[in-house]
């Protein structure tokens, strides 16, 4: 007996809930956790300071532990507007980390179940287009970017919401509110990679839907579009606290100006990637880093986002099957998107998407295309619908099937038979390495060919007995069910011990050891120069590939590399690209590659001068650096300048150094020289510039002008400056209070972070802040003893909210108006 709609709904639901439970399951329990990339960089320790702020009763609009401040709700990676995101914040991170998969994953089954039904499928078709695209490799490896599944997982529910809009008086309001709600789902959930290609497949609709429509009606804006637009708009307003504090901090990041096109392109999927969606990580996991085979590889494109976006060989046929049917007109059209979203996957290695960004280099803020390959994996889950039905009918055309089998198998073997002897031709252990990843790869093809054939062999019973089609079919997809699903548990279950995340910090103990006891925040401020790969030492790699891996991220984690040092209560003046400013960013970059930490042979004038610089500047106390570093060898990285940096621990078995900065500055000071700057690029040159007399912060202060009434420029002096008592007495994230004594009149420089929305109020009144030292704020004070207030205000999420509030009292109004209609339509038909 056949399915409704709505029981075949229920079951994939709760089958799908099921399955994903089994397979989350060590991590919801707690015995294992998750660990890999950015879920121990930047998601566990942002989850937790979030989690802590809400059970403390606060909504953390700032962060003080990274960067001398950063902005926490232009973060979208956990999202502070994105309910699911509450999951991972307020539950052990893992469990709720692997709660909010099973949501999404499930999420993503059922929208494109609802949008292929809305195509008029059949119920089997839907239920095979829905579970490759929840299914695939792509869902399963991405838990430590789990907002790129979010985003994946919304966009068919927004395509079908939207759909459902028609002229009914009776329902289109709610179906307008479900897609209105969508919307906003999809663009909270998500960072740029996934919502924008979304939304721009949506507005694809949109067009075609006018279209459509005009050449029914012969009107542009029929009243469905009206209701569809209105949902888009709605959505989008409704968002607006989200949105707007996220573009007010790309206006100032490195992401809209300061990317380089290869920056931008640094993971582009390359040959492999596209092998192993078919016959699957048939050279073992890439992200393990003693995997031997990785040598194959561009290092800058190893598979670590997108591991393998596995989806297999029956998908693939089932979508040719599906483009030979001729009664589907949209089949070249998604041909068309597919091959795309292909070349956009490619990168940097297609010349299209390179000439694209010299052009558009806006376009930039999408980094890493490999993240991209839900596109693809979303035109082959309706496809291969399509295909299924093709089955069904007793449509499929058997000889295509198998000459396409033959043809896949032969270019999986040659094409990657002939590439790595072209990129590694000198390599002296290449030829046996290559031999056995040339029979990893065969086998591998031939394993991925056995479920193929059994889809091929399906196709011919069905054609044979034309009176088991159903069981066939159902036959058909359990094939497929099973070689998703096995792919899953084999590859995708890389998680640590239930300990990984309460390991105390190496780094957090040696700067209390260093200070005899458990420094206030203020005065441990730490600049982390592991800026690049950190080389672990081998005591701690452990005996086998997986123990490696997880004990090079703990490493990491140890040396508080790169947000990790929330965790460890360490506020770092660097750490994780996330949301800062541009030109600091670049700053610090350039102060460490002149300097003697880098170890570039290349780099003929080194000057640990700027390094000593910033530090003044961010009131940076202790730099981390290490003792060796692997650079194809053991290199020896050298002492810093013994006169700007105090070698406090030096640690060979962690393989880490601990320093003190010598002229290490407070972070909140009286200064009475100072000079006002020409331009934001004179202070920042001035932080650059590897001579000493260049600028001595502690002498004087830049200060940025802020319009013409600031105070006259006091007479320079090159001496020490003058400072008088000024301490921090309240310390909150988004309030900071400083009682300061001056003896004459001059700037009170805070050391923190100056950034869009922080004011400043002295005695009670209103005070200009000003950029001081190209970074931190300041406030001009009168001879005597004043209270200074720090608030931050984010002026761009009050006017979201405010426009969230208008959205709201829209939505309102046309509530009201669709009841009005519905009651009028009502009282017609009962006089009549």
């Amino acid at each position: 007996m056949q399915l409704s709609e709505k029981n075949a709904l229920k079951s994939v639901a709760f089958g799908l809930v099921i399955l994903l439970s089994a397979f989350y399951l060590p991590c919801i329990l707690g015995q294992k956790c998750i660990f890999f990339s950015d879920a121990s960089f930047w998601l566990e320790p942002q989850s937790r300071f979030i989690g802590e702020a809400y059970r403390a009763g606060k909504i953390p609009l700032w962060n003080i532990w990274s960067y001398c401040g950063m902005p926490q709700i232009a973060v979208g990676f956990p999202n502070l507007y994105y309910i699911p995101d509450l999951l991972l914040i307020l539950l052990p991170f893992s469990c709720g980390l692997s709660l909010a998969m099973i949501f999404h994953q499930t999420i993503a089954a059922v929208g494109m179940f609802l949008l292929l039904r809305r195509f008029t499928l059949p119920t089997i078709s839907a239920l095979t287009g829905a579970s490759i695209y929840a299914l695939s490799g792509y869902m399963f490896c991405l838990p430590t970017n789990h907002s790129l599944v979010a985003g994946a997982a919304w966009i068919p529910v927004c395509l079908w919401s939207l759909m459902r809009i028609d002229t009914s008086n009776r329902s289109k309001f709610w179906r307008f509110l479900f897609a209105t709600l969508a919307i906003i789902f999809l663009i909270t959930s998500a960072r740029p990679e996934a919502t924008t290609p979304g939304l721009a497949l949506i507005g694809g609709y949109i067009c075609y839907s006018a279209y459509e429509q005009r050449k029914q009606t012969g009107k542009l804006f029929s009243e469905v579009i009206v209701w569809q637009l209105r949902a888009i708009f709605v959505g989008f307003v409704m968002t607006m606290p989200a949105l707007l504090p996220m573009f007010e901090w790309l206006s100032v990041s490195r992401r809209v100006s300061g990317l380089l096109t290869a920056e931008s392109l640094l993971y582009s999927a390359n040959w492999y990637d596209l092998l192993s969606a078919v016959i699957g990580p048939c050279l073992g996991d890439m992200r393990l880093f003693s995997n031997h085979y990785r040598v194959l590889l561009d290092s800058a494109d190893l598979p670590a986002y997108v591991s393998c976006a596995y989806i297999g060989m029956v998908p693939c046929i089932l979508s040719l099957w599906g483009l030979s049917d001729r009664s589907w007109k949209w089949r070249f059209p998604l041909l068309a998107l597919f091959a795309v979203s292909i070349v956009a996957c490619l990168g940097k290695n297609t010349p299209v998407v390179p000439q694209v960004l010299q052009f558009f280099p806006t376009l930039g803020f999408v980094r890493f295309p490999v993240k991209l390959l839900f596109f693809p994996i979303f035109c082959i889950s309706v496809c291969a619908a399509y295909g299924m039905r093709t089955l069904l009918e007793a449509k499929v055309p058997l000889k295509a099937t198998f000459i396409t089998l033959a043809l896949i198998t032969l270019s999986a073997l040659s094409i990657t038979h002939g590439f790595p002897l072209i990129h590694f031709p000198n390599e002296t252990l290449l030829p046996n390495t290559v031999a056995k990843a040339y029979g990893l790869i065969g086998a591998a093809t031939l394993f991925a060919l056995l479920p193929a054939v059994l889809l091929a062999a399906i196709a011919v019973a069905r054609i044979k007995m034309p009176a088991h089609s159903r069981l066939l079919s159902c036959g058909a997809l359990v094939v497929l069910l099973v070689c998703l699903c096995s792919y899953a548990f084999r590859y995708e279950r890389l998680w640590a011990e239930s300990d990984f995340y309460q390991q105390k910090s190496v780094i957090g103990s040696l700067i209390q050891s260093a200070c005899g006891s458990a420094p206030a925040p203020e005065l441990r401020r730490t600049l982390g120069l592991c800026l690049e790969r950190i080389t672990v030492p081998p005591a701690l790699l452990g005996n086998d590939v997986k123990s490696a891996t997880i004990a090079t991220y703990q490493y990491h984690r140890q040396l508080c590399k790169p947000a990790a040092n929330m965790d460890a209560m360490v506020p770092d003046i660097f750490g994780f690209e996330g949301p800062m400013n541009g030109d600091y960013y670049h700053c610090i970059l350039h102060a460490y590659f002149s300097s003697s930490q880098a170890v570039r042979p290349e780099i003929t004038t080194v000057s640990d001068w700027p390094l000593a610089r910033l530090c003044a500047l961010m009131a940076d106390n202790f730099v981390v650096t290490q003792r060796y570093r692997r650079i194809g060898r053991n290199i020896d990285v050298p002492l810093m300048d013994k006169n700007l940096f105090a070698l406090k621990v030096d640690d060979e078995k962690m393989n880490v150094r601990l320093y003190n900065v010598v002229e290490h500055m407070p972070r909140t000071y009286i200064t009475h020289s100072w000079r006002w700057a020409d331009s934001h690029n004179q202070v920042l040159d001035a932080i650059m510039d590897p001579a000493a007399p260049g600028w001595v912060p502690w002498s004087f202060a830049y200060i940025e002008r802020a319009g013409n009434d600031d105070p006259q420029e006091p007479p320079r002096n090159t001496g020490s400056a003058q400072v008088e008592s000024a301490s921090i007495v309240k310390n909150n994230p988004e309030e900071v209070v400083v009682t300061a004594h001056a003896n004459a009149p001059g700037m009170l420089i805070l050391a923190d972070q100056n950034y869009q929305g922080w004011n400043a109020e002295i005695d009670g009144g209103k005070a200009v802040t000003y950029h001081a030292n190209g970074f931190t704020r300041a406030v001009y004070i009168a001879a005597g003893t004043h209270t200074v207030k720090f608030i931050y205000r984010p002026g761009s999420l009050y006017l979201g909210l405010v426009l969230a509030g208008l959205g709201l009292m829209l939505v309102i109004y046309l509530g009201a108006i669709s009841y009005h209609r519905k009651h009028d339509s009502a009282v017609d038909n009962a006089d009549k």
